[in-house]
């Protein structure tokens, strides 16, 4: 009886690990956190990497891509403050990078990493950047890869979209706003596909007032009335801008 009850708790034992190893292989993103303050900066940083792609080589390209990128925004952080802080005296300097996931389907995620940045003046300042990848292809993909038509018809059907936005609330953007959508490269913009549509940014006091952020507009896979692309992979290796 004790040997049964042994057995059986040793199986179960045994079942556990390999769930847990299961899990693990099959995880395809971890998002990695990171909190530190020194004398002139306070830093909170989350990030994402990639594990267990079927790539190993874009697998470590991608992370690397990403790991600089915001090793880039850190350092350049510090930078400002140590120098700033001889001019702003008890001045609360701060960093923060935060993470957007979609995960589309199995293989197609989408990611926006927003940066939050204070080391000096009147307020702080926000940025971004954004990526769509294949994994199981291991390439990166634009907008125009996501829809079944061509990349002109794509790209009339956003400005009209944005322009149409922009129609019904002016008073939120420059009085040249139409004017530069009108001639904007929208497909080459920052853009993030999420499970309800595309999501499109235009950076911090680009169209609209520092004041307002990041401007972005957002419009449904029904809105869009296109047909998504079946995606298989990307028109661009990984590591572009």
């Amino acid at each position: 009886m004790q040997m049964g009850r042994t057995q059986a708790i040793g199986w179960l034992f045994l079942l556990c690990v390999l769930a847990m190893f299961f899990i693990a292989r099959t995880q395809k993103i971890e998002l990695v956190e990171i909190r530190t303050q020194d004398q002139h900066l306070e830093i909170c940083v989350t990030f994402p990497l990639f594990k267990n792609l079927p790539d190993a080589e874009f697998e470590q390209a991608l992370n690397t891509w990403i790991e600089g990128f915001v090793r880039s925004v850190v350092n350049k952080a510090r930078e400002e403050a140590i120098y700033n802080a001889k001019f702003f005296q008890n001045a609360q300097f701060e960093l923060r990078i935060s993470t957007e996931v979609h995960e589309l389907s199995k293989s197609v995620v989408s990611i926006a990493l927003h940066v939050y940045k204070f080391t000096g003046g009147a307020h702080g300042t926000n940025d971004l950047k954004t990526f769509t990848v294949d994994l199981s292809s291991a390439r990166l993909l634009t907008m125009s890869d996501l829809f079944n038509l061509s990349q002109e018809e794509l790209e009339n059907k956003l400005r009209s979209l944005i322009l149409e936005r922009i129609s019904k609330n002016k008073a939120d953007f420059f009085p040249w706003v139409e004017e530069y959508v009108e001639t904007d490269e929208i497909l080459a913009r920052p853009f993030v596909a999420t499970e309800r549509g595309v999501k499109i940014f235009y950076q911090e006091g680009e169209i609209a007032p520092r004041s307002n952020g990041i401007t972005h507009f957002e419009f449904s896979w029904d809105e869009l009335e296109m047909s998504r692309q079946n995606v298989n992979g990307g028109s661009a290796k990984f590591g572009g801008e």
